[in-house]
């Protein structure tokens, strides 16, 4: 049987809120969580705001640590991993973040963004990756004469689809996608949504999709 893109067991996460002289008060916003999410596979977590579903996504990227549990990348536990073998399996796990327009620095021009992580992930030929960066941009919709544009210069759309361009660069397995649509009027999000079907066909991906509604 084949391992999971990324499995949990037993997640356990608290952040102190309090203190009231020496004693401290916890919040805990995920008691004993597992999952799995296997190639190919779309999990969704749905919840209100502060229920723990951000912290999860955050916690599977390596972004946080858990309090107790364990984080498993293609089979393996993240507490085993060396260096280079760390890295290599963390590219092939990506994020597209609720407001795409803080997740790109505002100093980089799309050229920049696009080719920075493959750069560090693939191979330094920018070439190439100069080549890539133009093939993720057409089938996200968008040309290249955006690649010498600052983030500032394009719409709430145009950026998300950056975003989700940007991960595209190093062909990933898995995308946590947190509120991908949220700051999106119907429209766009539609359009992000259809995007986001056609990549999962296209390239075989696995997508953990965190949404309030």
């Amino acid at each position: 049987m084949l391992s999971p893109v990324v499995e949990v067991k037993n997640i356990w996460k608290s952040y102190e809120v309090k203190k009231f002289g020496f004693k401290k008060t916890f919040f805990y916003a995920l008691i004993d969580i597992s999952l799995a999410i296997f190639k190919g596979e779309t999990v969704g977590i749905l919840g209100e705001s502060g229920c723990g579903k951000t912290t999860l996504g955050k916690i599977i990227l390596d972004l946080e640590k858990p309090d107790k549990g364990d984080i498993f990348w293609f089979g393996k536990n993240l507490k085993t991993l060396k260096k280079e073998e760390y890295k290599n399996l963390r590219a092939k796990i990506q994020a597209v973040f609720q407001d795409p327009y803080s997740s790109l620095n505002p100093r980089y021009k799309i050229i920049d963004v696009l080719l920075e992580p493959y750069l560090i992930n693939i191979e330094k030929n920018k070439k190439r990756a100069l080549e890539k960066a133009e093939e993720v941009l057409s089938l996200v919709g968008l040309g290249k004469e955006v690649l010498n544009k600052y983030p500032h210069a394009l719409s709430g759309g145009e950026r998300q689809r950056i975003a989700l361009a940007r991960t595209l660069m190093i062909s990933p397995s898995l995308i946590v996608l947190d509120e991908p649509t949220s700051a999106l009027d119907m429209s766009l999000a539609s359009q992000v949504l259809e995007l986001l079907k056609d990549f999962k066909k296209k390239f075989s991906l696995s997508y953990l999709l965190i949404s309030h509604s």
